[in-house]
């Protein structure tokens, strides 16, 4: 059973932790020189692989879109995959329409992939986009 000490000692490692991660190293240094830190076992285990070289903080940021970048993404893929369909020689016209759209906005194909794929499950699909009569969904 844990107790409020153990609970309040832990919201603070996570605090110190998420903020390490975000590339803040005073929250940490000021909770390990604070004589009143509990240590947890997975803070303790994490500044064990820190000081050992294991584990570094994750490097670049990850890009968040707005939800307007993202339907703007999905039309254009859209868009790219209509184009490609006209094309009787290509035979994967959304793959090729992915491709399309990562290269020109300087984006991974599986982050591209990822918003069409999380929009399709929310209802912005190619047939629906098409009945809507093609709007840039910007």
């Amino acid at each position: 059973m844990t107790t409020d000490g153990d609970r309040e000692a832990f919201i603070r490692w996570s605090s110190a932790y998420s903020q390490w991660l975000r590339g803040e190293r005073e929250p940490v240094a000021a909770w390990l020189s604070d004589p009143n830190s509990v240590i947890t076992e997975d803070a303790r285990e994490f500044l064990v692989d820190l000081v050992r070289g294991k584990i570094t903080r994750p490097r670049g940021r990850r890009v968040v879109h707005t939800p307007g970048e993202e339907r703007a993404i999905v039309a254009e893929v859209y868009l790219a995959r209509e184009r490609h369909t006209k094309n009787k020689r290509l035979t994967q016209p959304h793959e090729n329409a992915l491709r399309d759209v990562a290269r020109v906005r300087g984006m991974k194909m599986g982050a591209v992939r990822g918003i069409v794929d999380r929009l399709n499950a929310a209802g912005i699909t190619f047939e629906a986009w098409k009945k809507w009569g093609r709007p840039p969904l910007g």
